[in-house]
């Protein structure tokens, strides 16, 4: 299987932000850890996105997210946020 294009990471990208600013849901989660996997070669991006997520997900979880249902739900946001852990990309801090 090939690198995925520039235009096809861009496009995933913006889709997963669009996704983080709707309702935060387990799957939601999923799906932007799997763009991060996805664009893992473009670092900025795939850290951008990391941030993103790990945010909303703090967020979600200090203020209560009218998506979650209940802890241990937010419990399972954390745990999918904090998979991203596993991704090899740099990650720059300035």
């Amino acid at each position: 299987m090939g690198k995925p294009d520039y235009q096809a990471e861009h496009d995933a990208y913006e889709s997963a932000k669009k996704l983080l600013e709707g309702p935060l849901t387990p799957e939601v989660a999923r799906r932007v850890v799997e763009t991060i996997r996805f664009i893992a070669d473009d670092d900025e991006c795939a850290h951008a996105l990391e941030d993103r997520l790990r945010e909303r997900v703090l967020v979600c979880v200090a203020e209560g997210c009218a998506d979650a249902e209940d802890t241990e739900e937010d419990a399972e946001l954390a745990r999918i946020a904090l998979s991203t852990r596993d991704i090899e990309f740099s990650r720059w801090c300035a």
